[in-house]
Formats: C-alpha cells, structure tokens, sequence
C-alpha cells in the first residue's frame, strides 16, 4: 500500500498514517510504500499525521479497500504553504458557518508567514528574504566566508530538521546537513580560522571541523563559561566569567594560540566596582581589540564599559569613549567598526564628550563623538536600549528598546540615516527579540528570539483562509483608548454571516464600541448593534437565537443592572431581561442546552446559592436551578473553584479548571456529570491531570483537551479522549507555553495559545515523535 510524495522542499519530510497507525516518514518527493501489507478486502485510510514546518499537507485517492492488487495511487501533496503565525498570544479562535475561515482573537498585532529566530533582509527595503527557518534562540552568527553561515543560540530545529545549538547555512539559506555538532547547551561565541571553527557557552571552549562539526583535539581549560569569541590572525580572543584559563589568572578576559591553545600574555583584566566585569561584545580590527560590557577599568586604565586594547598586549589604548549617565547605569552590548568609526550601542546618556541617547558614533583614534546623533528616547521612566547594531553601505541597523522621534510606540528595530541620523522605513519587530546583527552585501541578518518578523498589521484580530493558509483582507482594526498599547481580543463567536466580537477596545472598524461588537465575516464591516456595558467580556456564546455574554465587573448593560451574565436577541440586538445574579464571580464559560444554561467560571457561591465553579440557570427566567454538581476545591479554607471550559456531548457535560473533587470523589481538573441530573459519570477517573486544562471541545465520540501535566500528555498540550474513557490518538507536546482555545472542523484541528515547539505523537505511538514549529497558532490533522 503506497502512492507519491509532492512538494518537499530541501530537509523536509512528512509523516504519513494508514488507518491512524504504521507510521512512515517520507523524507523524499517520489513513491513512498507503508511498512504493513494489507490483506485483500481489508479497508485502508492514509492520512497525513505532520506536515513539513510552515506547511499543510493533503490527501488525495487516501481511502478505500484493497482490490487484487497493490494499492499505489495515494498522492501526498506538500506544496501548500500555511502562514498563520502571530507576534502574540491568540486566546480566543472560531470556525465561519462554512469553515472556510478561521477568526482568530488575542493579544498580537501583526499576523504573517513564520520566519523563525534568524532571517536575512533586504538592506534597502527590509523585505525578508527566502531562508531556512530556526527555532528557539539565535544568538550569535557567523560569515562562513563562502557566503553561508554558522549560527549559534539556544535551538532545537533548522527547517525542521534536528540540530542543537549549532547548524551550518549553505549560501542559499538552507541548512548544510554535512555539519553536524549538537553542543549540549547554548553557544554564545563562534570565531572562525581557517577551516577550524571556535564556539563558546557554559561548556568553555572548543574547536570544530568548520565543513563537518567534528570536534578537535585543541583544549582550552578555564573555570566558568564563556560569552564572547572573537579572532585576529591566529589568536582566540573570549571572554566570560572566570577567573583561571590553563591554570594562570585571567579576569573574564584572554586570549589563546588558534593552534595549540596555548595562553597568550594578552591579559586586559578588566575591573568592576563591587561586582565581576560582563563581557558582552568583543571585536578584533588591525591591531585592536575593542570590547563592549559592564566594567569600570580594563588594560591598566579607567575605562567604562567599552574599551580599546592592544591585540598583543591587551593594554589599554589612548581612545577613550567616556560613557557615562547620571544614574550610573552605563552597560555596553554591541559595537562595529566601520572605517574611522566606531559605532557603540548599550545604556548611556553621554559619550565621547556629547549627549548620546544609548548610541553613538565615535572617532576611531580620539573616541570623541562624531556629529551623528539618533534622537532615541523610550519614556518617562527610563532610557533607550540599543542591544544590537549592524552598519550598512547607507544606514546603521538598531535592535533594542526604544521609541523614534514622531512615534508614539516602543520601537524594537530600526535603520537609522548613516549621514543624517533620521530613521527610514523599517521592518516592524514588535514581539520579537533582535539579538544579533551582521551586514553581507546587501543582506541585514538578523537573530535572536522571534516567531514573526514583519507580517501584516491586525490588532488582536484578523481571518485566515483556511485552504490556502493566507491571511485575508478582513481587517475590522480595533483601536484601543491609550495608542501606545495594542488592544486585545478575548472571545469570538459566529453566527451566520455574523462574527461577534469581545475585547477591550474602544473602536473597531472606525466606529466606537465599549469592548463589543457584531461584524460582518466577509467584508469585516461593523454592523450597527451597539451595547453599553461596563467591565471587560471573557464569554460569548450564540445558542436558539440568543447571544449569551458573559465576564467579569459587568454591573450594567444598556443602562440596566446586569452581574456578570446578559442576552441579547441574536436578530434584534435587542437585551432580553435575562438577568441570572453572579456578583463576585468570573465567568469563564457558558453552553446551553434545550432550555438551561450551564455556566462555569470562578465562584464559590452564586446567585446567593452554594455552587462550586459550575450552575445552571432557567434560559427564560434566569433562575437559579437545583441543577449541582458539587464541584470543590478549597483554597484557604474556602470553597473556590473554577471551571475554565465545556463542551456538552449527548447527556454528558464535560468540564475542565482548577478543581479536585465532583460529588464527593476525586477528579482532578477534569471531569463529565450527567446534563439532566448533575450525577458524576465515571469518565476521566482514570487519568489525574497534573495541571488545570484551559479548553475543552467535542466532536462526535471525541473531547479535545488543552491539558498538562503527567497522564494522557507528557507536558502541556493538547490530547483526546472518547467519551467511553478511552483514551484518543491525538497527542500533542509543547516544550514549552500553553494552548487556549481548540477550534473543530472535520478533519482539522486547530489551536491557538502561546507556545513555540510542538511534538505530535504519530498514531498515539510514543516512540514516533515528529517536531513541529509553528508558534501561537497551528493546524493538525484530526
């Protein structure tokens, strides 16, 4: 039983099932066979368990029963790029009535294609530039000379392929697999001699075969760890925190003979008052060593935080930068010479003699300050920061914390006029990290801690088309009061040609709303439905005709006194008198079946009636049911637990939050009693949770779980379960963050939450684990 493969790229691979089991990765385009023979008769269902990074996988000619012969027409399509990545958290996501769209809600502001922690751009436009796709942290990067790179950090993938902490980039931005290293922590250092290439981290030193990764016999021995590499002619410049390298004294600074190992006399040891010295940068030019950090002294004089040394000596030179703020705080953590210039990024407010704010350009003989002078400023509290800095033929590329002049928002990334010191159009960074800069030609590459460089402009909301993967045009732009912080969307729910929206912005689409609002799904339109409510919105749910809304702090609704829970006709707009009591509480969920309204949230006691975290209310009336399902959890002595999500399947209600006990027996986080009743069923009694899950949803025999802790997953993540107990095949790890909302469609999983590596069990099977990056928003296979 098999068929074709299509559309893999360089490195990529994806997993396939037949029948939700016998596993296979296919790692090439061409013909693929399963593993296990199927009898004659017998029925086969190949499907795609985990599609390469950034893409979407499908199915054709996947099921049927097995004639006389092989089965080999089952054709795997890879060609379909997804781009549903967010510099945020997504909290809330709902499927259009047709499932062609996927509404998604939260606290980002730019939606885009996935570019991963290390990305080159256009020095002129900023526009991203095709490249293999890293995980995690970059850290430092390296020119390899021929054009690729070496880059370090703290990783777990490149383009989906393993490789930690250290991979190798061939010059068209794929990942060079004849490198392999796999250093067992973060590299924070590379130098490059020859064809020998030096990484440094907590491990201290090393020496590589710079074309296979293979480890050197060159040795090194010093007592803490290394931070910063650098290299002139044959010598290894490093500093870190220790104190002995080869058994001589050496202060957070030395220097090694590229071949043997050998310590050089070169001994700056810098000083720092009451504290040991931080080396953050070290750059070798001719016959200086320029280092950047957080020092008072360093080569014999008083030098604070950047200095210029002696290649062989390491005595201090006569260029003096004279950083200094009136607060003290002066740290340096990026330089780059250019010519008779040098350039300094870091905290200060004074250098070479001026007024600087946080960077400067310096003369590279006198270290006096250049006229060029960017107007940073952050706020009223507290400076800019330059983290990182790269210089182009034209501009000087900033990363750090700051805000532009004419701006009223906290800049991360900016090119800076090289003559004017004006800033030109840049990329947007907001979310991400920039850590490390380098210049080649006509490529700015940067690294450091991102999931989104750039992307399109959606605030805490946007639409993606569900086939093609692409964001689209729907952009309703809500704008929260205070411009200097993006609003955030905290629940959605489509009815119809309709999608409602919740957050805490005062406008959308142009139009005021107080933090509610009924949209139209194609044009993204505000419809004139227009509440006045008090208190922020966690809840909407549309059910026989009626938008339940719910939260926290709501005291008033158009003028009437309402607790936390509301209707609405879902045709007229207009507030039905509904109007159930739940002061003091939170409430995080509500589902409504014929004519109750089940609600769980944070409560001890509601409507003046003892209920633990879960009620349930007359859906005319809105009075207090007998309806109990003795939900405890004590805190401080006090009854207070909280339901986080339900999902209602037949005569069961599943529940999920922070609790231990139903009715008198053990449930941790999880549990289904029955609709009519509130009786305790026995499902989820087998498995302990061991953290509270944040979503919960059904489909057909099926419960989705966003879950955590030992039992179904092996950290936080997303699993299934049957409604008989049984537990699903669905398993989904994040190593790290967590998932707040499952959407459903019939084949697709979707969730959206904060979180950047996942690991999916192929088949339920543990020993065959696929990685997967795709943060804050992704799409699995149900």
């Amino acid at each position: 039983m098999g068929g074709t493969v299509a559309g893999l790229g360089h490195g990529e691979s994806v997993g396939v099932l037949n029948n939700g089991a016998d596993g296979q990765t296919v790692s090439t385009n061409g013909n693929f066979v399963f593993p296990t023979p199927l009898p004659t008769g017998s029925a086969y269902a190949a499907t795609v368990g985990l599609s390469p990074d950034g893409k979407n996988c499908s199915t054709a000619n996947g099921s049927g029963s097995v004639a006389s012969g092989n089965v080999t027409n089952v054709v795997i399509d890879c060609s379909r790029e997804i781009s549903w990545v967010t510099n945020g958290e997504v909290l809330t996501t709902a499927l259009s009535a047709d499932g062609k769209t996927l509404f998604i809600g939260g606290a980002f502001t730019r939606v885009g294609k996935r570019s991963g922690s290390f990305v080159p751009l256009d020095a002129t436009t900023a526009a991203v530039k095709p490249h293999a796709v890293v995980n995690g942290q970059v850290a430092v990067q390296l020119p390899d000379g021929n054009g690729g790179w070496y880059i370090g950090g703290n990783f777990s993938s490149v383009a989906g392929v393993a490789r930690n902490n250290l991979a190798k980039l061939r010059s068209d931005g794929t990942l060079d697999t004849t490198f392999i290293a796999q250093p067992r922590s973060a590299v924070k250092g590379l130098a490059l001699i020859g064809n020998t290439l030096y990484i440094g981290g907590a491990f201290g030193l090393a020496a590589l075969d710079a074309s296979t990764g293979a480890i050197r016999p060159w040795q090194v021995a010093l007592n803490g760890p290394v931070a910063q590499i650098a290299s002139l002619d044959n010598t290894v410049y490093f500093g870190g925190t220790f104190d002995v390298v080869n058994g001589v004294k050496r202060t957070c600074l030395a220097a090694v003979d590229g071949t043997t190992g050998t310590l050089a006399a070169w001994s700056p040891e810098p000083r720092r008052d009451n504290n040991t010295p931080d080396i953050r940068r070290i750059v070798a030019s001719g016959s200086t060593v320029y280092v950047g950090g957080t020092f008072s002294a360093m080569g014999g004089k008083n030098r604070m935080s950047v200095a210029a040394l002696d290649a062989t000596s390491g005595a201090a030179l006569s260029w003096d930068a004279a950083l200094a703020s009136p607060n003290g705080i002066v740290n340096v953590y990026d330089l780059a010479v250019d010519g008779a210039v040098v350039y300094v990024g870091g905290e200060f407010s004074t250098a070479g003699g001026a007024q600087r704010a946080s960077i400067a350009a310096l003369d590279a003989v006198s270290g006096a300050a250049l006229p060029w002078s960017p107007s940073l400023t952050l706020d009223a509290y507290q400076g800019p920061t330059v983290s990182a800095l790269a210089v182009t033929a034209d501009s000087v590329i900033l990363a750090g914390q700051f805000a532009l002049p004419n701006s009223q928002t906290v800049q991360r990334f900016a090119a800076i006029d090289k003559k004017t010191g004006a800033p030109r159009n840049w990329i947007d960074s907001e979310g991400a990290t920039v850590q490390s800069l380098t210049v080649v030609g006509n490529t700015v590459w940067a690294g450091g801690k991102m999931s989104l460089l750039g992307g399109q402009l959606r605030n805490g909301l946007a639409a993606i088309d569900t086939a093609t993967g692409a964001l689209t045009a729907w952009n309703p732009q809500p704008v929260f009061a205070d411009p200097r912080f993006p609003p955030t969307t905290a629940a959605l729910a489509v009815d119809g040609t309709n999608v409602y929206v919740a957050g805490n912005f005062t406008v959308i689409g142009g139009v005021p709303r107080s933090g509610l609002a009924k949209v139209d799904t194609s044009t993204g339109s505000v419809l004139p439905w227009n509440p006045v409510m008090t208190g922020g919105v966690r809840v909407l749910n549309v059910s026989n005709g009626t938008l339940y809304v719910a939260g926290v702090g709501i005291d008033s609704v158009n003028g009437q006194p309402r607790k936390n829970l509301a209707a609405f006709d879902a045709l007229s707009g207009t507030l039905k008198p509904w109007a159930p009591d739940a002061t003091s509480s939170t409430i995080n969920a509500i589902q409504v079946s014929d004519s109750i309204v089940y609600v769980g949230g944070q409560f001890g006691t509601i409507a003046g009636q003892n209920r633990g975290g879960l009620a349930a209310f007359d859906s005319t009336s809105g009075a207090l049911l007998p309806w109990d399902a003795g939900v405890t959890y004590s805190v401080n002595g006090v009854n207070f637990p909280t339901v986080n999500s339900m999902a209602l399947l037949g005569r069961s209600l599943y529940f999920v939050g922070q609790f231990g006990n139903v009715s008198g027996q053990v449930r941790w986080y999880w549990a289904a009693v029955d609709k009519g009743n509130g009786a305790l069923q026995p499902w989820g009694s087998n498995i302990a949770l061991g953290a509270a899950p944040r979503a919960i949803v059904g489909a057909g025999d099926t419960l989705y779980i966003a879950s955590g802790g030992d039992g179904v997953v092996e950290s936080v993540g997303v699993s299934s379960m049957k409604t008989t107990g049984e537990v699903g095949s669905f398993k989904v790890m994040l190593d790290n963050g967590y998932v707040n909302s499952i959407s459903l469609s019939d084949t697709q999983v979707y969730l959206g939450g904060t979180f950047e590596d996942i690991r999916l069990k192929l088949g339920g099977q543990s020993n065959d684990i696929r990685l997967k990056y795709q943060p804050s928003l992704t799409v699995l296979p149900r």
